[in-house]
């Protein structure tokens, strides 16, 4: 009989980062995402006045957008590659605060394939 060897279980952690976490809140603004690996992302943007997004792909362009200047925030849930991707932001040009950004990878509920 062949031993048995414990099943490994490996946890796979997708790093989201932004070069800028918060923007000043008025007129165009940018920050860069970068991945590690892809991932399902859900990319936020909040300021009090609302701020709206579009993220840029380098081979794509601009592909995804969301929120409106002066009224709704950006809220948008990605399926995205590994790379580098811009993200513009609009807020009011009269616009004060801070603009929070967050990308925030989902978890994956089933660490290993179901069989």
């Amino acid at each position: 009989m062949a031993p048995v060897l414990p099943a490994l279980s490996l946890v796979v952690i997708h790093a989201a980062t932004l070069s800028a976490p918060s923007v000043p809140g008025s007129g165009r603004q940018e920050t860069l995402l970068t991945l590690d690996a892809p991932a399902a992302i859900h990319l936020s943007a909040r300021s009090a006045s609302g701020t709206a997004c579009e993220v840029i792909d380098r081979v794509r362009g601009p592909f995804a957008r969301s929120g409106n200047v002066g009224g709704t925030n950006c809220e948008l849930d990605l399926l995205l590659d590994a790379g580098q991707y811009k993200v513009r932001l609009e807020s009011p040009k009269r616009g004060k605060g801070q603009v929070a950004i967050s990308a925030t990878p989902f978890q994956e509920l089933n660490a290993a394939p179901p069989r």
